[in-house]
């Protein structure tokens, strides 16, 4: 047997000492009965030097053997065809030619398609697509394998789930679990296959797991994960030296994640500010290529220019993410993308610039396509949505608005979208479709806010219908600013002057400030209130908006017509007796 520090030496015909099958593989017994503690037990499997062929050999030895192999599998029979081609792939392996041992067995493959069914066969295929960074097809490590060859192959998928991401945790512990299998590897497997599962293990395992890397070679691969594990062990300043000293190694791809790392650490540190990090990672992009580590360093710089809401930077960055991504990165590209495109919708639902709302709603456009369906694309849809509202689409916010309300699963979210589903058909001139927009996304425990919201939607409703004194009904007793100038805008319309001054009232008292230069909109609402007043000379009404207005400018003629309206009799009388 090829000796290990695991290796195990028992008489061949000892009475009392046999092998039990167990599904973590083949386990040693004594007297029948297993031996006392099974958790730390060593299972009996070699599986994995067997089926990648793995031999501790020099390497002009392992040369020899590659170059036998491959002429006996260049002069095979028919009949000896695949198992020739087989012993040249894993010859190929041992090597670390790892190229060409996928390609010998692909062709072996293809001319004997049904050999994949063998164990040996696939494990092998499996080993080689991960080494050859192709981690869609090393999913073959998966299994499933014989029980009892379960423990020999789960370090092979501990450096399989490493490299497609999701399960690190996991990975970490299968890899720390047996860490000094991989250490007795041949050379030209272990120096690609160890530093992966020692920066793994530095990175995410748990403090049991950490123990594994106590005793590591002293190559910089290796000082990057004593780094990650000090880090994790809260020994930020020795990791953070480390990092910085590990940004200048020779090993590209060593220092450019060192190079992460200290940003990072910055960054957190409040040692640079976001702006800074964000170029900082954009500076290492260049590295980051050549090691294949573009996309990760993207989604950092994405990550700080989230911090300070610059979305159009963050989802470029995102872009060229998965422009330059591998699968290992989608579980890094999904959060973030929606947690950016989230931000844009926000800032374009709340701002009032037409050219930024126009270029937001573009934006969200182009990726909404790109996010899974769910409450959190439903909420980015509904903010979508009110944007293209905003922007006089009311067809196109309509057909958005639909696509979200199936989605979303809050009652609240549910109600407001609805709202503007309504609007939308409010606008579209489909009273009955607003009116069924909110009937289907109604809900006993809506907010007495969304309520009273959706109260002013029916009465918009009404009037739309022609139906003026049931909006007015709709709307009796809510104090809202909408509420209230649609219930003046109604009594306006049927010569209800005094109703009317009422509602304006509330409104001006609310939105005109008793200082302070006043808005276009807050100078509309003025002279709005002194025309109704006028009407049924309400000289009280005049006299307190004059007073409200006071000497404040106002645009244009805007002072001329309200000083005519008010005649405000403290006050200054119109320089014309004719409003223009």
């Amino acid at each position: 047997m090829w000796p290990t520090k695991e290796g195990v030496v028992v008489a061949a015909r000892s009475p009392d000492v046999g092998m039990r099958a167990t599904p973590d593989g083949a386990l040693l017994t004594w007297s029948d009965k297993a031996v006392p503690d099974g958790g730390t037990a060593i299972y009996a499997s070699d599986v994995d030097l067997k089926w990648l062929g793995l031999q501790n050999r020099p390497d002009q030895e392992l040369q020899k053997r590659f170059h036998d192999a491959t002429l006996a599998a260049a002069d095979s029979d028919p009949a000896q065809r695949f198992a020739r081609r087989l012993d040249a792939a894993r010859a190929a392996f041992g090597i670390g030619s790892f190229v060409e041992a996928r390609g010998i067995l692909t062709v072996a493959l293809q001319d004997d398609p049904e050999e994949i069914s063998r164990p040996d066969v696939r494990f092998l295929l499996g080993a080689t697509e991960l080494l050859c960074n192709d981690v869609g097809d090393a999913s073959l490590l998966e299994g499933p394998w014989p029980d009892d060859q379960q423990r020999a192959t789960q370090v092979w998928r501990g450096l399989y789930l490493t490299s497609a991401g999701g399960h690190d945790a996991e990975a970490a512990h299968l890899l720390a679990r047996d860490f000094t299998r991989l250490r007795n590897y041949p050379a030209n497997v272990r120096d690609v296959v160890l530093p992966l599962a020692a920066e793994e293990i530095g990175r995410y395992g748990s403090q049991d797991d950490l123990a594994a890397l106590n005793d590591m070679p002293a190559d910089s691969p290796y000082q990057l994960a004593a780094a990650f594990r000090d880090l994790r062990t809260g020994k930020r300043d020795l990791a953070y030296a480390a990092f910085k000293k590990l940004a200048d190694d020779r090993n590209p791809l060593v220092s450019e994640k060192a190079s992460e790392q200290a940003i990072s650490l910055d960054l957190a540190g409040g040692n640079i500010t976001p702006d800074a990090a964000a170029d900082a990672f954009g500076s290492i992009i260049p590295d980051a290529r050549l090691a294949g580590r573009e996309a990760i360093v993207r989604f950092l710089q994405a990550d700080a220019f989230m911090q300070v809401h610059k979305w159009t930077d963050a989802l470029t960055a995102i872009d060229k993410a998965q422009a330059a991504s591998s699968p290992a990165n989608e579980t890094m590209a999904a959060p973030l993308l929606f947690q950016t495109l989230a931000g844009v919708a926000s800032a374009g639902v709340n701002g009032t610039d037409q050219n930024g709302l126009l270029h937001d709603a573009a934006m969200l456009g182009a990726h909404l396509p790109e996010l899974t369906p769910g409450p959190k694309k439903g909420e980015i849809l509904v903010a979508y949505g009110k944007m293209l509202l905003a922007l006089g689409l009311p067809d196109q916010a309509a057909q958005i608005l639909s696509q979200a309300i199936p989605m979303l699963d809050s009652p609240d979210i549910r109600g407001m979208a609805g709202e503007e589903l309504a609007s939308a058909d409010i606008e579209r001139k489909l009273p009955k479709d607003a009116t069924d927009a909110l009937a289907r996304t109604d809900d006993p425990t809506l907010s007495d806010d969304i309520k009273a919201s959706r109260r002013r939607i029916s009465a918009e409703i009404a009037l739309v219908s022609g139906d003026q004194s049931a909006a007015l009904s709709l709307l009796n007793g809510d104090m809202s600013v909408a509420s209230l100038d649609t219930s003046a805008h109604i009594h306006e319309g049927k010569g209800e002057w005094a109703a009317a001054v009422a509602d304006v009232r509330k409104i001006a008292a609310v939105q005109i400030p008793q200082k302070g230069p006043l808005t276009k909109d807050q100078q509309s609402i003025a002279i709005r209130l002194a025309s109704d007043a006028s009407r049924v000379n309400d000289r009280r009404t005049l006299d307190w908006i004059a007073d409200r207005v006071g000497n404040r400018q106002m645009d244009g003629d805007n002072g001329r017509v309200f000083a005519l309206l008010a005649k405000h009799v403290d006050g200054a009388l119109a320089e014309s007796s004719t409003p223009p």
